[in-house]
């Protein structure tokens, strides 16, 4: 029975800023975030001792090494995991899915096919 299935989607080539030697790339998850996908900051510096107050009283943070952490899509039966995968220099930019198909399928993972069609 599979009991995980990991789902690896390369990212279009338009909207990966490529390496020069062509064989890495990069997206900005600023623009994943525009879209609705939820980031965490790796490093958050407060400026002027603890924080900055702007014209508005209002806290202000640079962030910095931005990541996406698996975020959950609902689905009838249990739930199906995504996480954007920035791209680095040993890999090219991809949407990781995982799911166990058993539950997605028949709603619990006691027994399923071995088969991934």
């Amino acid at each position: 029975m599979i009991d995980l299935l990991t789902i690896k989607i390369p990212f279009v080539e338009s909207i990966v800023a490529m390496s020069p030697d062509g064989t890495s790339g990069l997206i900005d998850l600023r623009e994943c975030q525009k879209r609705g996908c939820r980031m965490a900051a790796g490093d958050v510096d407060f400026t002027n001792n603890d924080y900055r107050l702007d014209a508005e009283n209002i806290c202000v943070a640079e962030v910095s090494s931005l990541i996406h952490p698996f975020e959950s899509l609902p689905s009838s039966w249990s739930t199906l995991a995504f996480k954007v995968r920035a791209g680095g220099q040993n890999y090219y930019p991809f949407i990781e899915l995982k799911a166990s198909p058993a539950k997605l399928l028949q709603g619990h993972n006691v027994y399923g096919s071995c088969d991934v069609m």
